[in-house]
């Protein structure tokens, strides 16, 4: 058995020894084995112990195992859990959905999107005002008919009104209507009525054609006829017509709203614009509530019936 004292390292390390005690190695090394002392204690006791050691000393020579320990060792190390491992990428995409979502509202707002409803708004800004021309009416025959410009259809019978003059109307003039109350005084001194018109649309309007025309005229009289009520609108029916000869374009529309104290919440809105002569234009309009459909069919009928004068 080899006796206690300092050797070459039997690990490796070149320049260093290591301290044999008879029975194992030292866990340190040294540059310096004639200045160093034995490892935990004097070399005597080093040497006595492993005479009362007995036999089954190690070869010094052996190649040793050094554990090294990890720095890690000391701190647990815990997993992610699989929550931990997607909640960030959750987070990202749920962000990101809000994002788009706030995105889109805002569109839909300014009528960006939203398909043919828009924004709830009843633009006036580009309508002309109501003024006496829009109350002029021209002589016309006592023939049946309700003459408006150059429209005329078949006049109505009960529970319609007489023809009556109507200023209304966005670039109407020589207006004349007919109207049945659906709701009396919903408003102090207010009626809420279906009603089917006909009339002229002013020179210089700046119409081209009918259906270039339309735009503006619809979107006015949304404005005129319902004020500061929001209004939803949804087009249900634009086509190019021929009425009588002349070239046309009708717009069948249904309106949505909440007024206060109208049992009504929407209606169906016909316009058909003529080219009745020339470069002038004329109108035909009905406007029939929700609760009072069963009139409907008479101003879709009415259609066929209009007649350039």
């Amino acid at each position: 058995m080899a006796e206690a004292g300092w050797y070459p390292d039997p690990g490796g390390a070149e320049g260093r020894y290591r301290y044999w005690d008879g029975e194992s190695w030292s866990s340190e090394t040294s540059a310096t084995p004639g200045a160093a002392s034995s490892p935990g204690g004097s070399g005597s006791a080093s040497s006595s112990s492993s005479a009362a050691s007995g036999a089954s000393g190690a070869d010094p020579n052996a190649p040793i195992v050094v554990k090294v320990a990890d720095p890690l060792d000391d701190e647990p190390v815990t997993e992610a859990s699989g929550w931990q491992r997607v909640k960030g990428p959750f987070m990202i995409i749920g962000i990101a959905l809000v994002t788009v979502v706030a995105l889109i509202w805002a569109l839909a707002q300014v009528g960006i999107l939203g398909g043919d409803d828009g924004p709830a708004s009843n633009p006036t800004e580009f309508c002309p005002p109501v003024g006496p021309g829009n109350y002029s009416v021209d002589p016309h025959p006592n023939d049946g008919r309700v003459y408006g410009g150059g429209l005329s259809y078949p006049r109505l019978g009960s529970p319609w009104s007489p023809p009556q003059v109507d200023g209304r109307v966005p670039f109407g003039r020589d207006v004349q209507t007919q109207t049945i109350t659906i709701e009396a005084d919903y408003r102090p001194g207010q009626n809420w009525v279906a009603s089917i018109l006909v009339g002229e649309l002013v020179d210089g309007d700046g119409f081209v054609s009918p259906q270039a025309g339309m735009d503006m005229v619809s979107r006015c009289i949304v404005g005129a006829f319902y004020g500061d009520s929001p209004v939803q609108r949804e087009d249900v029916d634009a086509r190019s017509i021929v009425i009588d000869g002349r070239e046309g374009y009708l717009l069948e529309m249904h309106l949505t709203f909440d007024i206060p104290g109208l049992e009504a919440k929407g209606e169906t809105a016909l316009i058909a614009i003529v080219a009745t002569a020339g470069n002038s234009n004329s109108i035909y309009y009905a406007s029939i509530p929700d609760n009072a459909a069963q009139y409907l069919p008479v101003a879709r009928d009415l259609l066929d019936q209009l007649r350039v004068s």
